[in-house]
């Protein structure tokens, strides 16, 4: 089952706080969507149950065509760890691409933050968990 199809009543009851409440995970969501432009139902489906199952869920602001950073948002959005999300979709001859594929990642939640903070930290990295929040907010992309 997917989390589009679970009642809204399903996720109210297993989840507590601001944070966690199903309104506010669809809110964050769509803005990051609307944000960035990028809208694929599969990886949409992945995030709604990454973060209706209170666990780390991301966005991304790539699009379409960048196929390696969306399959790192979706494994991690599965549940798969950030060593092994990035070696399957960054593998030995891409290391060099791992801190702009990290930079592609929009945390939903505070878990996703603090994981990304340690992912960044894993490749010499320095990043602030709110730093890393207010990508979903704005657009930190760097100007072209």
């Amino acid at each position: 089952m997917n989390a589009l199809t679970r009642t809204y009543a399903d996720f109210a009851s297993a989840l507590t706080g601001s944070e966690k409440s199903p309104r506010e995970g669809q809110r964050r969501l769509y803005a990051a969507i609307a944000l960035y432009g990028f809208s694929d139902s599969v990886s949409v489906d992945h995030a709604f149950e990454a973060y209706f199952e209170d666990k780390p869920a991301y966005w991304t602001t790539a699009d379409y065509h960048s196929q390696r950073a969306i399959g790192l948002m979706d494994d991690l959005n599965r549940g798969c760890e950030f060593g092994i999300a990035l070696a399957a979709n960054y593998p030995a001859h891409c290391t060099k691409y791992r801190p702009s594929a990290l930079d592609t990642l929009v945390p939903l939640n505070i878990k996703a933050a603090n994981a990304l903070v340690k992912a960044y930290d894993a490749l010499g990295i320095w990043r602030e968990a709110d730093e890393l929040e207010q990508r979903r907010e704005r657009d930190m992309r760097r100007a072209a």
